[in-house]
């Protein structure tokens, strides 16, 4: 193998990047959950509507990043941020 190269992932390996989303616009959370899992190396791991949907979901996959809108029903998504960060 070469310096600095990796070898090329199987299809039956983990993925690289677990991701999830906060978004409570449905086709945007939709679209992005289709564009995250057609991207080779990254999985969606879970998908809400709102803050506290994700806080009760989470736990079950945490991901290694979570994209969260920051204007939400409920809680905000800055307010969000600051309860994720304090928890995981």
């Amino acid at each position: 193998m070469e310096s600095g190269k990796t070898p090329e992932r199987d299809a039956m390996s983990e993925p690289l990047l677990k991701v999830a989303l906060v978004e409570d616009d449905r086709a945007l959370r939709d679209g992005l959950e289709l564009i995250i899992n057609g991207t080779p190396g990254y999985e969606c791991v879970g998908t809400w509507g709102n803050v506290e949907e994700a806080l009760q979901g989470i736990s079950q996959n945490l991901p290694d990043v979570l994209l969260m809108d920051i204007h939400l029903p409920g809680m905000l998504g800055s307010d969000g941020v600051k309860v994720f960060r304090e928890k995981y």
